[in-house]
């Protein structure tokens, strides 16, 4: 009954939560319900949904008593007085209005709001005023429940989605208030009188059969209530699992199903996403509801994760860019969650907006025991600028990488660690070729050496390099050290002899290809920051269709670009960064490095780009460009350049067909210096290698 409600005597939408926290409880506690509101739509009915399925249930009938939207020539028949020709005009106007509302509410909302009008659990009146052009603008409501007890509210609150993020308020009165019972029988006569077209000022006018005729054919199925409870029950298609999934995959999901929390470490092209989104289903399932966030690092990715949240029948939508292209969608969404208008949302954020202020305001109003934040490509939630992106708030976490951890970042990899968890379930690049989920590859170290000049150039930032080792490192020194190591590591990822001996290269694969008497095609260039231009020069030289593919290509060229990539009309493609992290391009077959990389986080991932799997494609084939010291280089420059460039080699050489053959390529440089070893390190073992130590 209402009484047992604990009502405020003033709700305020910058505190309250006014459709959750007063009309939702209110609907559910009465049986007669009047409402005249200036300005009414129908996403008010997905948002009150909750509370008019108890309201039909206890039997209980709406009225309503609203301005209907007159064009300019209707008012001409409300001046001259002519019933009949006002009529006509409001007739006119609702038929206008009901294809409007067919295309704004989803199916069930809208069958829902047929019968609801078919069966008169709902009615609506409509007030104009009888002698001046206007809106009828007041915005009263009253409920009556089964024992006479009233509640009447008074304010500024519309029946809209858009009241719902206005700044609003109501003042609520209590019929067992004694000191209210003024405001009660004065709200109450004036909402009856207005109902019963007891008022000078409005006319009112019941809506036209023929209208109320047209609003009932939009029922498009089964009254979606019973009519001997009379509860209402909406109906919405349901998230759903759209596949099989591979014994370790669903392994993996059974893992993070246990705590709901952790990070999956797999390699690239295993499938990560549908394990993902097969837990979330799986949450949902045993929560009722879920609110899923997902981070991503670029736009292109969060455009491939949309499409698959799609086909789990997730309720879908992505934040990116603009704050104002974005917001108003997400808070509506936000508000029809919390009003359990949907029982499931996944909104897919870039980690740059996913970072910013104005977004976890939002996505903090979900509720946390609802809320599930998953991190994609999650090493990169570790760097500073974007772990604000990790939601404290969330109960359920769940991290994705075939790399999860910071390369040379220990404060990074903690909080990753600290905020997901531990990692729960591995599934290895050698594991995935041997079970047949990946290609299996060859690889082709290519030897080159630096120039006089370049060599010059390493070692005096080297030298410079030094002191920095031997310092107490605080922030300044950190930065001054970052600089000088990435200047460094350019010498030797934009070696000259790298562009000499690309174009023999190029024509052997030519060669190659004319011998197999088949058109070469399908190949990847990743080459370093700022090169690209010049690669993609030599390279359309050659003769081969090729194109760019950059972080500044709109999302739709991107796409239209890698469907002609894999339908042959584009042979090579040129890329720097932006291939790292979640573009599926699977029709590639080569795939050369000419960007020499220590951080296994972008070559790991690079090679799992050309390793999926592709009708057609029987193995993959990589041509890295490797470093190595000249006969005239320096003992330790030597072993500097090898410890850069090892890493790289021992990961790709040990996971390839041709392994031993790849070998014996680097096996003299190694053996000269006395470092054989390196064959078998790979990256994380020179990383804690090198830890705490001086970089030669």
């Amino acid at each position: 009954m209402l009484k047992d409600l604990n009502l405020k005597h003033v709700y305020d939408s910058t505190v309250d939560d006014i459709m959750k926290d007063l009309v939702i409880p209110l609907l559910e506690n009465s049986t007669i319900y009047y409402r005249g509101v200036g300005y009414f739509t129908s996403g008010w009915l997905k948002l009150s949904s909750e509370g008019l399925a108890s309201f039909v249930e206890n039997g209980g009938r709406a009225n309503y008593i609203v301005s209907p939207i007159l064009k300019k020539e209707d008012w001409e028949a409300i001046k001259l007085g002519n019933e009949a020709l006002i009529n006509e005009a409001l007739k006119k106007s609702l038929l206008e209005s009901i294809k409007d509302l067919a295309d704004s509410l989803r199916n069930n909302t809208l069958n829902t709001l047929a019968w609801m009008i078919a069966d008169k659990v709902v009615e609506f009146r409509f007030a104009i005023p009888r002698n001046i052009i206007g809106d009828y603008h007041d915005k009263v409501a009253m409920f009556e429940d089964n024992e006479g007890n009233i509640v009447i509210f008074h304010g500024s609150f519309n029946d809209s989605m858009k009241a719902m993020l206005n700044g609003e308020a109501v003042s609520v009165f209590k019929s067992w208030d004694s000191s209210q019972s003024d405001y009660i029988s004065i709200h109450r006569k004036r909402l009856l009188n207005l109902w019963n077209g007891k008022n000078n000022q409005l006319l009112i006018l019941k809506m036209p059969a023929v209208v109320r005729d047209e609003l009932v054919k939009l029922r498009s199925s089964d009254r979606p209530y019973h009519l001997d409870s009379r509860r209402l029950i909406v109906m919405k298609p349901k998230p759903k699992c759209i596949k099989d999934l591979r014994d370790y995959q669903e392994e993996a999901a059974k893992r993070w199903l246990k705590t709901g929390k952790g990070i999956l470490e797999m390699a690239t092209g295993t499938g990560k996403t549908i394990i993902a989104l097969t837990a979330a289903v799986k949450k949902w399932e045993e929560l009722g509801r879920l609110a899923i966030n997902i981070t991503v690092p670029s736009i292109h990715l969060m455009d491939q994760w949309e499409i698959v949240c799609k086909r789990f029948r997730f309720e879908t939508m992505k934040c990116s860019g603009n704050v104002g292209s974005w917001s108003s969608k997400m808070k509506k969404k936000i508000i029809e969650f919390r009003h359990k208008v949907i029982d499931n949302l996944c909104i897919i954020t870039v980690v740059n907006t996913a970072s910013k202020e104005k977004f976890l305001s939002l996505i903090n109003k979900l509720p946390k025991e609802e809320k599930l934040f998953i991190g994609d490509e999650v090493h990169i939630l570790g760097a500073a600028e974007f772990q604000k992106a990790m939601l404290n708030n969330a109960d359920f976490r769940l991290g994705l990488s075939a790399t999860p951890w910071r390369w040379f970042d220990e404060k990074g990899t903690e909080i990753i660690n600290d905020y997901f968890g531990k990692v729960i379930f591995e599934y290895s690049l050698d594991k995935a070729i041997k079970n047949g989920y990946l290609a299996k590859y060859l690889y082709f170290p290519i030897t080159v050496t630096l120039t006089e000049e370049e060599e010059r150039e390493y070692e005096e930032l080297t030298n410079r390099l030094g002191p920095f080792f031997n310092t107490i490192e605080n922030e300044e020194i950190a930065e001054k050290k970052k600089k000088l190591l990435i200047k460094r590591a350019r010498i030797i990822s934009n070696a000259l002899q790298k562009k000499k001996k690309l174009i023999p290269l190029i024509n052997e694969l030519k060669e190659n290809a004319y011998k197999e008497s088949k058109e070469i095609e399908h190949i990847l260039f990743y080459c370093p920051s700022g090169k690209h231009r010049e690669i993609l020069k030599i390279v359309a030289q050659s003769g081969l269709k090729t194109h760019e593919f950059v972080h500044n290509i709109a999302s739709s060229e991107r796409n239209e670009i890698l469907k002609r990539f894999s339908d042959g009309d584009i042979q090579a493609l040129i890329a720097i960064k932006c291939l790292d992290e979640g573009v599926d391009v699977p029709a590639t077959e080569t795939a050369v490095f000419l960007a020499s990389t220590t951080n296994p986080r972008e070559f790991i991932q690079r090679r799992g780009r050309i390793l999926r799997l592709y009708q057609g494609k029987e193995h993959a084939y990589i041509y890295d460009f490797i470093v190595v010291p000249s006969s005239e280089t320096k003992d330790s420059m030597a072993l500097s350049l090898l410890r850069h460039e090892m890493p790289r080699f021992a990961e790709f050489s040990n996971s390839a067909i041709n392994k031993f053959d790849a070998r014996k390529k680097l096996r003299p440089f190694l053996d000269k210096y006395g470092v054989l070893h390196f064959l078998d390190m790979k990256p994380w073992d020179i990383y804690h290698e090198m830890k705490g130590k001086e970089r030669e």
